[in-house]
This record gives structure tokens, sequence and C-alpha cells, in this order.
């Protein structure tokens, strides 16, 4: 009698590793290797989209002592081979912030190796 991924309910654990997100490298950095794991099923990918990861990943991403930005950055991978992730990372629906994210996705990726001017995704 296994259990798929699929069948339960992803609000029992979803908001609360993406709530761990936020805490100290022992405790975010398996938080988020389980969210990594978890959005390689479509179904659950979907739920998490749906709950707004998208959002706290990029939140997440982006302060100041992110240690975990390269399971942030395999979860946004992950999460956008789904067409729902690549619109909520676009925020096509909000005309305000329009490409904000992929605009500071751009200038991570394009910041020097050194960090100095930003996020680094860089495995250093």
């Amino acid at each position: 009698m296994g259990c798929s991924l699929s069948r339960i309910t992803p609000r029992f654990y979803s908001p609360p590793l993406s709530t761990l997100l936020g805490e100290s490298k022992e405790v975010s950095e398996p938080a988020a290797e389980a969210l990594v794991n978890l959005s390689q099923n479509s179904d659950v990918a979907s739920k998490m989209i749906v709950m707004g990861m998208i959002a706290k990943v990029m939140d997440f991403l982006y302060k100041s002592n992110s240690s975990i930005s390269s399971l942030l950055v395999m979860l946004l991978v992950n999460l956008t081979q789904l067409d729902a992730a690549i619109s909520a990372l676009l925020q096509s629906e909000d005309e305000k912030f329009h490409g904000l994210y992929m605009m500071k996705l751009g200038r991570s990726f394009c910041t020097s190796f050194d960090g100095k001017n930003g996020v680094s995704f860089s495995s250093t």
C-alpha cells in the first residue's frame, strides 16, 4: 500500500516547508531540498504554484543571507516546467510588476562572481 505524492494534500507540507525557508541554514536547507524533490511531481508542482510558491521563492531568494539560493533556483526550474508557473514568474497578470521577477533574475545571473553587486547564483 504505497502512498503517491500526488494524493497527499499539499497544504500539509507546502506552507510549513515554505515558511522554513527563512530559517537558519540547518533548517532551511532540508526544507528547500524537500520542496525541490516534491516539485518534480507535476501534480504537486501545480498545487504549489496555486499556493503562491513562485512569489515565496522569489522573496526568499533575495533575502540578504540566503544560503540556499541554488536550491531555490532549482525549485524555480522545476516549477517553471508548467505554464502557470511561467505566467507567475513573468507576473503577466499584474501590470504594475510585469517582468520584475525576470529583471531580478537576469540581474542576478549577470552579476559578477564575487557577489558584490547583488545575489549571485554561482556555486562557489
